[in-house]
């Protein structure tokens, strides 16, 4: 009796161990599970990143160019919250949701992912954060762009919404005990996906939680602990491959108590028929395993053979029913991704449907596999005419631009295709069914995924530029007619010049001649009339000698003015404030008691000569026009506008009524009486000409009684 007593006891000794053993397995099962899952749902963030990463248009963003993927990325990837992407400086470029204004530094966390991922070239995973976008708990997965070099242009990123995320869907379906938990950590302890109430749990750390900081540590295997409930559980936890994350399952043990009294009693009650009992169960046990893997096996070959919604039976022994649980997961599993992979290929069928680039498909051996409405609609082909078709005899007749034939293997879209690499904006030439050329601007992508025969496939795409073509002949031709009708303007241009300068020439000559005479002979008259002339007399005399000399002035002017359209500007380096000081100088004389004020003024490109007869004209001006005050001053200055030097001279004198500044640069226009201030109204015309011939401008401002400002500007000498 005792030995069986002792074989009792043993065997009950056993059975706790095994049920305890039994309960860790379940959890570092569940745990291993609930870390495929997770690291699932981050391939396939990561294989979308990798395609999005691909595309041209994402390559090309540091140039400011946006991907059209990302605007159609929240139909296409719906359980994905964003899709964005930084240049290296975490710049935001692209972002397939409106980010808040002014939102385009990340924060220094992002900013440190999007360095990592940019370092080791290879996808990684920030920590759980707050978005600034929807203010909800995300991660973010950086993968690199790389450039034709292999060096990384941008950081792309997909922000996953741990709301959405939950990988630990359906795992309470795996037979575990009532009271289990599924829980995901970051690297810091944060929850990323917990099951059950994940909505009060996500983003909540669990670092200072007894035991969870150990299993950060250790990584890897089980441990036995009291949760915060007071609850002794069993813990399984496996770490998340290249995530710094773990996947940890906490199942409940008080049961086991309760399992092995149950063991005891029956073995107290059973010791005296062992042997039958033993055969007993042993027959039970064989029915119990063999039957459900039977019922496994046949639901197997279902599978194998294609029939949809076929599930394992869930039945029989512990183990066999987790199994058949796991393998329904991943079958559930498989049939979700199997109906999102057919949205997918619905989109993005009608979307190259809708695409106005022709577009074809083109297996490794030159045929055609697939072919959009555009391509057929551009080559005139009706839509049965292309699938199937050989490209190579499709083009076989394409032209350069020049209109001549490709030689024989030169043609860069087959050699594109044969070589397999990359063509952007080549432009070719067919002849349309009417012998009317059709031109395109074509492109060849090769893609990475085969076909059903494992042949290489690329991508021709194609614009029909024909309008732009023969517009761009029709500037040409314009261009050939301009060029002619510029040299008979020139010709033209230099016969005016030819005139001009002998009408100058007639009038330095011809009619300064006439004017000498009639100043001389009014002298002559008054010299020797002498008293005997009436007092009105000899007034008109002297008039006549005083218009013949103004006259004189004034032709003298208008050749001055004359030659400044013609003269070339002999430019150089010209110090304003030295140029200006001589000009006050040089009319001192003439207006002592003025004051003039002369500030720093720059160094400007300009012909010295023509600058000095402008500033002659303004600062006499200024001089002229202030005589009649007690005290004249007069400015030469500079100051800033708009990031500009602008010169100015400025007067306290008569002043003008702005309403006719658009006649003060004329020729002949006066703003003032000749009685009041003599001058012939060619001077400012004269300072136009020098200013505008320099690329300046010149403006005036100006009230009645209070003086003129005169500015100008110039180029700055380099």
């Amino acid at each position: 009796m005792l030995p069986l007593l002792l074989f009792g006891g043993y065997e009950v000794y056993v059975e706790a161990q095994r049920q305890v053993r039994s309960v860790e397995d379940m959890a570092l099962r569940l745990a291993r599970v609930t870390a495929a899952d997770t690291e699932r749902t981050l391939d396939e963030a990561g294989k979308l990143l990798a395609d999005v990463a691909a595309r041209p248009a994402v390559r090309a963003a540091a140039q400011g160019r946006c991907d059209p993927v990302f605007a159609y990325a929240g139909v296409l990837h719906p359980r994905f919250n964003n899709l964005v992407q930084f240049d290296l400086s975490g710049r935001l470029l692209c972002s397939a949701m409106a980010m808040p204004a002014g939102m385009r530094q990340v924060p220094e966390q992002t900013l440190g992912l999007i360095r990592r991922a940019a370092r080791e070239k290879k996808p990684a995973i920030g920590p759980a954060h707050r978005s600034a976008v929807s203010g909800r708990w995300t991660v973010l997965l950086a993968s690199p762009v790389l450039a034709g070099d292999g060096a990384v242009s941008t950081v792309l990123g997909v922000a996953i919404e741990l709301k959405n995320f939950n990988p630990l869907a359906g795992r309470a379906a795996l037979g575990s005990p009532a009271g289990s938990h599924f829980v995901v950590l970051d690297g810091d302890g944060t929850v990323i996906a917990r099951l059950p109430d994940p909505d009060e749990t996500v983003g909540r750390n669990l670092r200072n939680v007894p035991g969870i900081a150990g299993m950060l540590a250790q990584q890897s295997g089980t441990r036995r602990d009291i949760s915060k409930d007071g609850t002794e559980k069993i813990y399984g936890f496996v770490p998340i491959a290249d995530t710094g994350w773990l996947a940890v399952t906490s199942l409940p043990i008080e049961h086991l108590a309760a399992e092995v009294a149950e063991v005891s009693a029956e073995h107290a009650a059973l010791i005296a028929v062992v042997l039958i009992l033993m055969t007993f169960l042993a027959l039970r046990l064989a029915e119990r395993i063999e039957r459900p893997i039977e019922r496994i096996a046949a639901a197997a070959r279902r599978i194998q053979q294609g029939e949809g919604g076929t599930r394992l039976p869930v039945d029989g022994a512990e183990e066999i029913a987790a199994v058949a649980t796991q393998i329904n997961g991943m079958l559930d599993t498989l049939a979700e991704n199997r109906r999102t992979l057919e949205a997918h290929e619905a989109r993005l069928s009608s979307i190259f449907s809708a695409l106005g680039e022709g577009v074809l498909l083109v297996e490794d051996g030159g045929h055609i596999v697939h072919a959009n409405a555009a391509a057929e609609r551009i080559l005139g082909r009706r839509p049965e005419g292309l699938a199937g078709a050989d490209v190579r005899a499709l083009l076989r007749h394409a032209f350069g631009e020049d209109g001549a034939a490709f030689a024989e293997g030169a043609f860069p879209v087959l050699r594109a295709l044969r070589e397999g690499r990359q063509l952007r904006d080549c432009v070719i030439g067919l002849y349309g069914e009417d012998a009317t050329p059709i031109w395109l601007s074509a492109n060849v992508e090769p893609i990475s995924r085969s076909d059903a025969a494992g042949l290489p496939l690329s991508v021709v795409s194609f614009a029909d530029i024909t309008a732009r073509m023969r517009d761009a002949q029709r500037i040409r031709n314009l261009a050939d007619t301009l060029e002619q009708r510029v040299a008979e303007r020139t010709a033209d241009l230099e016969r005016a010049n030819a005139e001009l300068e002998a009408f100058s020439y007639s009038v330095s000559h011809d009619l300064r001649a006439p004017l000498r005479a009639l100043n001389g002979y009014a002298q002559i008259l008054g010299g020797e009339a002498g008293d005997g002339l009436k007092p009105e007399y000899r007034a008109m005399l002297g008039r006549i000698g005083h218009n013949a000399v103004r006259m004189g002035e004034l032709i003298d002017d208008l050749l001055q003015f004359s030659r400044l359209g013609r003269e070339e500007l002999r430019r150089g380096p010209v110090r304003l404030t030295e140029l200006a000081q001589a000009v006050v100088d040089e009319l001192h004389e003439q207006y002592p008691a003025a004051s003039v004020r002369i500030g720093p003024l720059p160094v400007v490109d300009g012909d010295l000569a023509m600058l000095r007869q402008a500033l002659v004209n303004l600062v006499g001006n200024a001089l002229k026009f202030s005589t009649k005050r007690s005290e004249a001053a007069v400015e030469v200055d500079v100051e800033q506008r708009n990031g500009e030097p602008v010169v100015f001279v400025r007067d306290n004198g008569a002043g003008f009524d702005m309403q006719y500044a658009g006649k003060l640069f004329g020729v002949f226009q006066r703003m003032h009486k000749e009685s009041e201030f003599p001058g012939t109204g060619v001077g400012l015309a004269i300072v136009k000409r020098v200013i505008e011939r320099h690329g300046g401008r010149v403006w005036a401002e100006s009230m009645p009684g209070q003086g003129a400002t005169f500015f100008f500007t110039l180029p700055a000498n380099r």
